[in-house]
């Protein structure tokens, strides 16, 4: 197979042409648009996908974890772990077994889940949601997750709570779908169960609070700043937000708000409404 030049970044067209070397790279330009750039030569990874490796397995995940979210291969992950750590491997990785007479030299452990869980919540980290669903079915195999397995765990959590989710659809763990589906009575059916729950103030506090950290660090100018513990979603023509209010009655409620159409984005302005209402309400009911 020929290997492709990589596209153009300002108009995506193909038609480059070798331009001098800078730093030891291989500058291009493009013969449509006349931009100039500086890539690698070949194909090699981007720098953005070693950086994600070398963070989630910071995270605690396992090679061959991570190999699978980023579509690399877990000898890869490895050498630039090893890199990043100032090592350098040579030769080549072999993958197997593990031999039974083998010896445990080094365990690392990740952070606890609620550390994970805040990180992946307030800043709506897609990348560490899909692996936190992943590995729920690694932990009950012992090997690697499976996106089946996961979501039949899911889906038995929450019968055996009494929660019924006929709706329910999850096709890859991360809010990253278009296949996914969940109603509003399901979230906070959720939310619902989660505040009875003893681990209710860990998740609550892994929402962004309005206007204080997080995404919402910059929304919210009205009572419900810093009163009202929120998960945001967005895709192109999806806009949503569910969490926890605190009322002027000191009155917890759950919100959830979903909207689906194609200028659903313009409606964020009625979901942060929603908000300020229920935070506003001083009534005894």
């Amino acid at each position: 197979m020929i290997p492709t030049l990589p596209p153009c970044p300002r108009c995506g067209s193909r038609r480059l042409i070798r331009f001098g070397i800078v730093a030891g790279k291989q500058r291009r330009r493009c013969k449509r648009c006349r931009y100039q750039f500086t890539r690698p030569e070949g194909h090699g990874t981007p720098e953005p996908t070693k950086r994600a490796a070398v963070s989630l397995y910071g995270h605690g995940l396992s090679f061959n974890t991570v190999a699978h979210l980023l579509g690399t291969t877990a000898q890869s992950v490895l050498r630039w772990v090893w890199s990043e750590a100032g090592g350098v491997l040579r030769g080549r990785v072999r993958a197997g077994a593990t031999p039974a007479e083998a010896t445990l030299l080094y365990r690392y452990e990740s952070e606890p889940l609620a550390n994970l869980v805040r990180d992946m919540n307030k800043f709506s980290n897609n990348v560490m949601a899909r692996h936190i669903f992943l590995a729920l079915s690694a932990e009950k195999t012992a090997g690697n997750g499976e996106i089946r397995a996961s979501e039949r765990l899911v889906r038995d959590w929450l019968k055996a709570r009494g929660i019924a989710a006929p709706e329910l659809a999850l096709e890859n763990g991360s809010g990253l779908s278009r296949d996914s589906r969940a109603s509003a009575a399901t979230i906070a059916a959720v939310l619902r169960n989660a505040w009875a729950s003893p681990l209710m103030p860990e998740l609550s506090s892994s929402f962004p609070l309005l206007a204080v950290d997080g995404t919402l660090k910059n929304r919210g100018i009205g009572s419900a700043s810093g009163r009202a513990h929120l998960k945001g979603g967005t895709l192109a023509g999806v806009q949503s937000q569910a969490g926890y209010v605190l009322d002027t009655r000191g009155r917890w409620w759950i919100v959830v708000m979903m909207v689906n159409h194609a200028n659903a984005n313009a409606a964020q302005p009625a979901l942060d409404a929603l908000v300020e209402w229920v935070a506003s309400r001083s009534d005894k009911r």
